[in-house]
């Protein structure tokens, strides 16, 4: 026996709900996670416009990797801070002191699990006080999570404290990597407050290129080598121990920091 048909204001009410599910996907995410914890919600994005010009390259000048259609195998690229930045050193005295809090993002990687192009990368992650777990994409179909490099706490990071995005031309880390880092000026880390999780949402744009600012887009162009905007060009840094033995001394002492693979 055939089901009876709907009937006009049925068919109607359906049609209209099926409109408003499409409209809430095609607007600018926002998520209230509900969790014993207070949480920080971070939507992080290059441009992804493939015609843009400012697309992530490396140090010859092509797109990075964004590996095969599955998450988690192109270039790295990592939402941290400085433990020793502030407004106005927002990449730290000498740059050794970055502190990913999603060291294992990569560029390409997606919600829908497909992954974005070359160049390319959109995420939001959530940060939970009192854990060093971070959800990304969460409630989406490709969500997963990684640890940070510390526990995030009230007070880690500081609120109002400079939060960067590094990316590098290789998928690990390592003396033959290159990176660059980025920051926007309103590009802060707002702490925890109850009830409904902070937003935010970070773009790597130097807000000309990509025309109006359409939604909540914070624009981000300031580099740590701002020789080599949007893409990668610095070595990795490391500070030297040395000490003399039998009495002796160092002068001067060279602590550095110093590039891999440097002669001191």
């Amino acid at each position: 026996m055939k089901k009876k048909e709907k009937s006009f204001v049925t068919r109607l009410l359906y049609l209209e709900s099926k409109f408003l599910y499409f409209c809430f996907f095609i607007s600018l995410p926002f998520f209230a996670i509900s969790a014993n914890e207070p949480q920080v919600v971070i939507h992080w994005s290059s441009e992804t416009d493939l015609l843009s010009p400012i697309l992530l390259k490396d140090r010859n000048g092509q797109l990075l990797d964004a590996g095969n259609t599955s998450n988690g195998d192109g270039h790295l690229i990592s939402l941290g801070y400085f433990k020793d930045a502030n407004v106005t050193h927002p990449f730290g005295a000498d740059g050794t002191k970055w502190v990913p809090l999603t060291p294992g993002t990569r560029i390409g990687d997606s919600s829908s699990g497909y992954g974005y192009a070359d160049g390319t990368f959109g995420f939001t992650t959530v940060f939970t006080n009192n854990s060093d777990s971070v959800s990304v994409y969460p409630n989406e179909p490709a969500n997963y999570n990684v640890n940070s490099q510390v526990t995030i706490l009230e007070g880690t990071p500081p609120v109002d404290h400079p939060i960067c995005i590094r990316f590098y031309d290789r998928t690990i880390t390592g003396p033959s990597a290159r990176y660059n880092t980025v920051t926007g000026p309103k590009w802060k880390w707002p702490g925890f407050q109850p009830g409904v999780p902070k937003n935010i949402y970070l773009k790597i744009s130097d807000g000309i290129t990509s025309g109006s600012n359409q939604f909540k887009w914070e624009y981000g162009s300031t580099f740590e080598d701002p020789d080599n905007n949007f893409s990668t060009s610095l070595q990795i840094k490391a500070n030297l121990i040395a000490s003399a033995t039998s009495g002796g001394s160092l002068s001067p002492n060279p602590t550095g920091p110093y590039t891999y693979d440097t002669e001191v």
